[in-house]
């Protein structure tokens, strides 16, 4: 008789996000993966927050299923118990489980250490239980040098996700962000003309739907006095898929870029990730509006547009400005961009 394969859902004990309770949605839904599985014939095992057992109790996953752990414990694995630990590993090691910070450097040696002790804590939590495959939503190279022979997923949200679409998730064999599958592998993303009338299907669905809640036209009178507009996405910071991958200290300095090297006549209207705290606080606006460099500040009340939008313009051209053409055509032609923000 053929062994059950074996899928282990490791749901990062450690806090990250600065969010305590950022992952117990997570739980929740790998909880429905692991219920399915299980009725498939698989064998699984959650190795989780042992403050979160509860969560996954109430999601139907039993005692035998569910590998507590003690965050106190993991945090003193770190070198540093505030450091970063996910955005460490991120930007040490490549896809593979490889070391590819600088040599010699602190970084690399601090994540060396980390490594090391993660790998031999999650051997003692796992004790005989071997995966076949093994599903994660943060870096895990020391997952990857433990269990060589085991398929490691990364899974996260899917790019369409907020409503008004439904909620959709990915697993990608290689990693997440730029060590995923589609960054590692760009010649594989299909050009097939076929596929992409798929996409320009999907675009008009939805495009009715975008029709009744876009803010652009709430916003027609502010932007009539600008030549072109530019949107500029939002992302999350203290999250190692913002922090580990743009070289901006924050969001705040990102933006902040932005409008000191765009020109006068172009607007800047942000959208915030739907995660994310509140990027531009009012006294960060009054703070703007006060410096030499910006001419104009326009900020459109949430309940004007139904949306946490804002529509800001400088003073300072610069050949790095490269404005769209059109804002409401680059909503509706990325659908990575933050609708439930807005």
């Amino acid at each position: 008789m053929t062994s059950p394969l074996r899928i282990l859902f490791y749901e990062d004990p450690i806090t990250d996000y600065n969010s305590f309770m950022w992952r117990i949605g997570h739980v929740r839904h790998d909880g429905i993966m692991l219920r399915a599985l299980r009725d498939q014939g698989w064998e699984g095992c959650m190795l989780l927050n042992r403050r979160f057992v509860d969560v996954a109790a109430d999601n139907g996953i039993t005692s035998r299923e569910l590998i507590p752990v003690d965050e106190d414990a993991w945090i003193r694995l770190l070198d540093d118990p505030q450091d970063n630990v996910n955005t460490l590993l991120y930007t040490q090691f490549d896809g593979e489980g490889r070391l590819t910070g600088p040599e010699n450097s602190e970084r690399r040696a601090i994540a060396s250490r980390v490594h090391a002790r993660l790998e031999q804590a999650v051997a003692a939590a796992l004790g005989d239980f071997k995966p076949d495959v093994v599903v994660a939503r943060a870096p895990i190279p020391f997952l990857r040098t433990l269990f060589p022979e085991a398929l490691i997923l990364s899974n996260d949200v899917g790019m369409m996700t907020r409503m008004p679409y439904p909620f959709t998730h990915h697993y990608d064999p290689c990693g997440m962000h730029a060590q995923a599958w589609p960054a590692r592998f760009p010649e594989t993303v299909s050009h097939d003309p076929k596929a992409w009338a798929q996409i320009d299907r999907l675009r008009d669905y939805f495009a009715p739907i975008f029709d009744v809640i876009e803010p652009f036209p709430y916003l027609a009178k502010e932007l009539k006095a600008f030549r072109k507009t530019i949107l500029v996405a939002g992302q999350v910071n203290g999250h190692f898929s913002y922090d580990g991958t743009c070289g901006y200290r924050s969001q705040t300095h990102m933006l902040l870029d932005v409008l000191e090297h765009t020109p006068s006549d172009c607007a800047v209207i942000l959208g915030q990730h739907p995660n994310a705290q509140k990027l531009i606080r009012a006294e960060e606006m009054e703070w703007l509006h006060g410096r030499s460099r910006i001419s104009s500040i326009i900020r459109i009340s949430s309940a004007k547009i139904r949306s946490r939008s804002i529509c800001c313009a400088t003073s300072t051209p610069s050949p790095r400005s490269a404005p769209a053409s059109g804002c409401k055509r680059s909503f509706g032609a990325n659908p990575f961009l933050p609708w439930g923000a807005i």
